[in-house]
């Protein structure tokens, strides 16, 4: 993939939808049709920064941000990046596919280049700093903005309103970064083996869980 684009984002997101679907229903033969169209794609290309800031340390010490306040920042954000406006994806939601389809959707946990999809670039949500943490913003759920791994790599440090503008669109009514299909993924990624181990999607249900009961 040579440049990106909004309908990269679209794509990608209606093919991994109707896969978590399948999983979710336990039809695992015709997920794996579904996800044919995008199968044993791998990231290779470095993103470059839309700015640079250069600011100097803060001084303080980077927290630990926990996985249910991540869940708690997706879940008010609507599982939307706030920058682009493009769906996002749960991460452990396409962790849990690539466990099972480790083939089709290569998975790296450090989204090593030429050994990790497209869609974990484009798809999987992460919480950043609306206040960069180098600019002294704190390590607080209402200093955290929801991003497409992607954006929030473009984005390193810059404050929002620097940021090139891009049109956003609304996500589907009723997106939820498919947290829905969640429970039955983890239960057969868990058994499944791969990068992460059972505690890593038991402690993520635990996460969406807390925060939708919030």
């Amino acid at each position: 993939m040579d440049a990106l684009t909004h309908e990269h984002v679209d794509q990608y997101a209606d093919v991994i939808s109707g896969v978590a679907r399948l999983v979710a229903a336990g039809e695992l033969a015709a997920a794996a049709n579904a996800l044919a169209p995008i199968a044993g794609e791998v990231w290779t290309q470095r993103s470059p920064v839309h700015v640079r800031t250069n600011a100097e340390p803060s001084g303080l010490k980077r927290g630990y941000v926990s996985k249910v306040t991540k869940a708690r920042v997706y879940l008010r954000d609507g599982y939307v990046c706030t920058y682009c406006g493009g769906r996002a994806v749960a991460l452990p939601v396409l962790a849990g596919i690539s466990a099972l389809f480790p083939s089709a959707l290569p998975y790296s946990q450090h989204f090593k280049l030429g050994a990790t999809h497209p869609v974990y670039w484009l798809l999987a949500a992460e919480a950043d700093h609306n206040v960069a943490f180098a600019a002294g913003g704190a390590d607080d759920e209402s200093n955290f903005t929801t991003l497409h791994a992607l954006c929030n790599t473009q984005k390193a440090d810059a404050a929002r309103d620097l940021l090139p503008e891009v049109t956003p669109r609304p996500a589907p009514a009723g997106w939820d970064g498919l947290v829905s299909t969640y429970p039955p993924i983890a239960s057969l990624a868990a058994a499944a083996g791969g990068e992460h181990g059972p505690r890593y999607y038991a402690d993520w249900e635990r996460a969406f869980t807390l925060a939708a009961i919030d």
